[in-house]
C-alpha cells in the first residue's frame, strides 16, 4: 500500500537518493521540498519509493524527476501518482505543463502530452537549466500538455487533501 503525499525536508535524503539511483540531478530539492511530491511505501518503517518534482512559472510549470523505484513499479501506481500531479498542477492554477522524457512516450502521449519544439517552450522554462541539458543531450523529446484538456470541466480530478498525521498532503491509498 502506498501513500502520494507532499514532500518535507526530512524527505530530502530519500528524494536524492531516488534521483541519484536514477542518474537524475538533485539540484534545488534541499531548497524547494514542497515542490516534490513522493510516492511512500506504508510500513514500519515507512520507505519513500518514488518522487516527482514541478518548477512553477506563473501559469506554467516544469514536471521534472519522475521516478519510481522498479521494484516497487506497477503501472496502476505509477499513472496514479502522476495524474496526482497533474491534478495538483490544476489545483495551482497552472494551465499548460512541460517535461523532457528520455522514454515512455506512449505512456506521456496517453495522458495528454504531445511533443514540441523547443521553440516553441515559453521563456521560463526554455531558460531552465535542467531542460536545456535534457534537450541539448538528444536522448530527450520535450513535450506539452494542456491541463484543460486532460481534465474535462464536468470530472472531478483527484485532489490533494491534509494527510491525518499531518505529514503534508495525501492522494490516500492505492493497492500495490
Amino acid at each position: 500500500m502506498f501513500v502520494i503525499r507532499t514532500a518535507s525536508s526530512g524527505d530530502v535524503p530519500a528524494i536524492l537518493r531516488l534521483l541519484q539511483e536514477a542518474g537524475l540531478r538533485g539540484e534545488g530539492v534541499d531548497k524547494h521540498p514542497d515542490s516534490f511530491w513522493v510516492l511512500e511505501e506504508i510500513g514500519n518503517p515507512p520507505r519513500i519509493a518514488g518522487t516527482l518534482g514541478m518548477e512553477v512559472y506563473g501559469r506554467t510549470g516544469l514536471l521534472r524527476s519522475f521516478v519510481v523505484e522498479r521494484e516497487r513499479w506497477n503501472p496502476q501506481v505509477g499513472v496514479r501518482f502522476f495524474l496526482l500531479a497533474l491534478s495538483a498542477a490544476r489545483e495551482r492554477g497552472i494551465d499548460e505543463l512541460y517535461l523532457a522524457a528520455p522514454g515512455f512516450l506512449p505512456f506521456f502521449e496517453a495522458i495528454g502530452f504531445t511533443e514540441v519544439e523547443e521553440g516553441q517552450l515559453p521563456e521560463p522554462i526554455r531558460e531552465f537549466s535542467h531542460l536545456r541539458r535534457a534537450a541539448g543531450s538528444g536522448e530527450a523529446r520535450l513535450m506539452r500538455c494542456r491541463l484543460h484538456r486532460v481534465f474535462d470541466a464536468r470530472e472531478e480530478a483527484p485532489s490533494l487533501r491534509r494527510n491525518p498525521e499531518g505529514r503534508g498532503n495525501s492522494a490516500g491509498g492505492c493497492g500495490q
